[in-house]
């Protein structure tokens, strides 16, 4: 993971252990979908991860 530091005074950060096996267990085109988004949006409290790349869920 990236280093965090300074975060930690945000609203909305998860940097439990379930969070990083969460992302470690995403596939590379997800992977490839969250850093270009990361690249181009700057982190924000409270922000929404993008949710747009969704076609299908249930649950």
């Amino acid at each position: 993971m990236q280093n965090n530091g300074g975060l930690n005074r945000e609203g909305d950060v998860n940097f439990s252990q379930n969070r990083e096996d969460w992302i470690n267990a995403l596939d590379e085109k997800s992977k490839e979908i969250l850093k270009a988004d990361e690249s181009v949006f700057m982190k924000q409290s409270m922000s929404t991860p993008c949710m747009n790349v969704i076609v299908n869920a249930e649950g």
